[in-house]
């Protein structure tokens, strides 16, 4: 699996996720539920409640997109870009299965942190499955196509096309993080980030403020960010990529 994060695809938007594996791409969005229950339809807004019915707010506030259209916006998205480019760092074979003939090996996902409810009704289209975050590792070693036989260095070129900064110390700190909670991140992890696991980040800078740095917060590199401090509190507006 190669992992290749916050990207911009030609419209300026930007996937939280794309995973490369050699028989599908995935292309998936991460929001965070807390403990809520989710309930939504394919139309119209998606709303969080609690155990009592109250609600407690409304998913992508703001937004023209539901969880759903945006995701699957996404999809349509990185399909014309893969038909476009593929060409560009694929092999003809495998280029040719992102033509605009036929269904392309592209998958999507909506993904929910830290895990989608019991009681929450959502759509599950067979092209963007609503799932928790526990979920995800079943869900990437199960999916894929007959057709397309992609290879690391595929994946590479791909990374390398779309200018990322590969980052080879990320998946040693997954590993190495003391997270304690309900979710099997153990086996999670190992499935996700095997020995053969890359990881390509979109170069960003975030502003650090901690006591270790000092009062007033620093444009740091985020690759930089996370070696200096392994576990971050991440605060913002919505729809800033904070899951990601």
């Amino acid at each position: 699996f190669v992992l290749m994060i916050r990207f911009q695809l030609p419209s300026g938007r930007s996937p939280d996720l794309v995973v490369v594996k050699s028989t599908c791409v995935f292309v998936i969005d991460l929001k965070h539920c807390g403990e809520a229950l989710v309930h939504g339809q394919l139309n119209g807004p998606w709303v969080l409640e609690d155990s009592t019915g109250t609600n407690l707010g409304v998913l992508n506030e703001g937004r023209d997109l539901n969880p759903y259209q945006q995701v699957n916006q996404y999809w349509y998205e990185f399909r014309a870009f893969m038909e476009q480019n593929a060409n560009a760092f694929f092999d003809q074979a495998n280029a040719a299965c992102f033509s605009a003939k036929g269904r392309p090996p592209i998958r999507s996902a909506l993904v929910f942190s830290p895990r989608l409810q019991p009681g929450s009704q959502v759509p599950q289209d067979f092209r963007c499955p609503s799932m928790g975050i526990d979920e995800v590792a079943q869900f990437l070693w199960r999916e894929g196509s007959n057709d397309l036989r992609l290879r690391p260095e595929h994946a590479t070129a791909m990374a390398k096309f779309l200018n990322l900064q590969e980052c080879n110390d990320l998946p040693h700190l997954l590993r190495s993080s003391q997270r304690k909670d309900n979710l099997n991140w153990d086996s999670y992890r190992s499935r996700l980030l095997a020995d053969q696991s890359s990881v390509w980040l979109a170069p960003q800078r975030v502003a650090v403020r901690s006591n270790a740095v000092g009062e007033n917060a620093q444009p740091t590199p985020l690759l930089d960010a996370v070696r200096q401090f392994p576990h971050l509190l991440i605060v913002g507006r919505a729809g800033i990529g904070k899951t990601t």
